[in-house]
């Protein structure tokens, strides 16, 4: 009889995806180019033709060399971290690098660009697009540019792998990763019995560490132990992945071995 391995954690892509919308803020670094250091690009978006929009401050001089490459555009980098939402000893749980050539955005695209992007990402930093003339040293204004990507790699405590353009476009963010932060943070300040039971799960060598909430995705928990002899990260997976807060819950209460998997409507059962 043929059976089908259960997916016990996400893809790369999908890794990649959600790191996309976790990160807060990137760094493009230019190659190739005398320019002092990295610079930060509050809006990443990947665009359904396989690039990303980014924005970068207008007054900086990376618009105009990008706009003076012309077709051929600028080599660049775009490095996005994505950090762990708790005070850990080793906050970054995974970096993502996408190379690719910098192009400029006509002004007559900008509009709809940004519309699309505001659509599914509504950063405030769009806002602040050729919006006019800065006032003050904290108003800064963004132009946007386009990466055209050439590859992209992840890399986390696991190793470093990459990903196709066409395999991250059909892959999605995990559907909790926008609450995953605020859902960690208040496992560790409030329900440390959650994961004390969660521990119980964990090699007999790891439970000497100090065990604090790492990740939280469709496919499983993450946790990490920070122990004398430095950190290791690991995954409990569900039975199946969950799409849903209610398959959410059901299925860390299994992990937890609750005997009420489905709160009172188990009683009728």
């Amino acid at each position: 009889m043929n059976t089908t391995a259960a997916t016990t954690a996400p893809t790369t892509a999908e890794r990649i995806r959600s790191a996309c919308v976790r990160a807060g803020g990137a760094m493009l670094a230019v190659e190739g180019v005398d320019i002092p250091g990295p610079t930060a690009t509050p809006v990443h978006h990947l665009l359904s033709d396989g690039s990303f929009a980014i924005t970068v401050p207008v007054d900086g001089v990376l618009p105009g060399m990008v706009l003076s490459a012309g077709a051929a555009g600028i080599q660049a980098v775009l490095e996005m971290t994505d950090y762990a939402p708790l005070p850990l000893r080793e906050p970054v749980r995974s970096l993502v690098w996408i190379r690719g050539r910098l192009h400029h955005v006509a002004d007559s695209e900008v509009p709809g660009l940004l519309d699309l992007i505001a659509a599914e990402n509504p950063n405030p930093a769009l806002l602040q697009v050729n919006s006019g003339p800065a006032h003050g040293d904290d108003d800064v204004r963004f132009t946007l540019l386009r990466l055209e990507i050439e590859s992209v790699v992840v890399a986390d405590s696991t190793g470093a792998e990459s990903v196709g353009v066409g395999t991250l476009l059909g892959a999605s963010p995990d559907p909790f990763c926008a609450m995953e932060s605020s859902w960690l943070q208040h496992m560790e300040s409030a329900h440390r019995d959650v994961v004390d039971r969660l521990a119980t799960r964990l090699p007999m060598a790891l439970r000497r560490g100090r065990v604090r909430p790492l990740g939280l995705d469709r496919y499983g928990v993450q946790l990490r132990v920070e122990g004398d002899d430095g950190d290791h990260d690991v995954r409990l997976p569900f039975a199946k992945p969950v799409d849903d807060v209610t398959g959410l819950s059901q299925a860390i209460r299994v992990l937890m071995g609750c005997p009420f998997l489905n709160g009172l409507r188990a009683r009728r059962l």
